[in-house]
């Protein structure tokens, strides 16, 4: 699923092979590291806010791995990002509190169930679709303004009457601040994994 940032308009949408079985876009499945920048947005709205050079032990602890090569002995929150460290991300939710992490992810636009959150919700284990989390990267993208996702723009007669027009006019979920320091985290995460992104994006 690609959403259009400015307007919530869903640019790509791929459901599966069978058009008439199983939409895996709206399939509930376990988020997984794609989960972190919520926790970074709840920790960048804490008074006062948990900043991108707030650093924490990053190495593994007994009961909680990083994957090989993603570990630290102390890094801030973009290098954690980067090196996708949960042992990190584990202490940051633990810190802001797991409902913070939550109602974050939910303000970004993320709808389906965050019930009875724990600190490991920063590493993904709550099951959410791409449609969710594609809307609630689209709101960070647009610096904070939640749209509406959808799929029909309008609907227009053939004599040019409008009988429907998707909503225009965004939601501010967070500051313009806020969003820009949750991206600054992300940017060098596709770099890192030699994943090239076309038209430097």
């Amino acid at each position: 699923v690609a959403i259009d940032p400015q307007t919530g308009g869903v640019l790509a949408y791929y459901g599966g092979e069978n058009g008439l079985g199983l939409d895996y876009a709206r399939v509930e499945r376990l988020a997984g590291s794609t989960f972190k920048p919520f926790a970074v947005l709840a920790g960048l709205q804490e008074t006062p806010p948990v900043g991108l050079g707030t650093t924490f032990a990053g190495e593994s602890v007994p009961g909680l791995r990083n994957d090989e090569g993603a570990s630290c002995t102390h890094c801030d929150l973009k290098q954690a990002m980067t090196l996708s460290n949960n042992v990190v991300f584990n202490s940051l939710a633990k810190q802001v509190g797991a409902q913070a992490v939550a109602d974050a992810a939910r303000s970004a636009g993320i709808a389906t169930p965050l019930d009875h959150p724990d600190e490991r919700i920063a590493l993904g284990n709550k099951e959410i679709t791409a449609v969710d989390l594609a809307g609630a990267y689209a709101t960070i993208a647009a610096s904070g303004v939640w749209h509406q996702p959808h799929l029909v723009a309008s609907v227009v007669t053939a004599d040019g009457r409008v009988l429907y027009q998707s909503p225009s006019d965004g939601e501010r979920r967070f500051s313009d601040r806020v969003a820009r320091n949750v991206i600054e985290t992300m940017l060098d995460v596709a770099p890192h994994d030699d994943l090239a992104l076309p038209g430097g994006r």
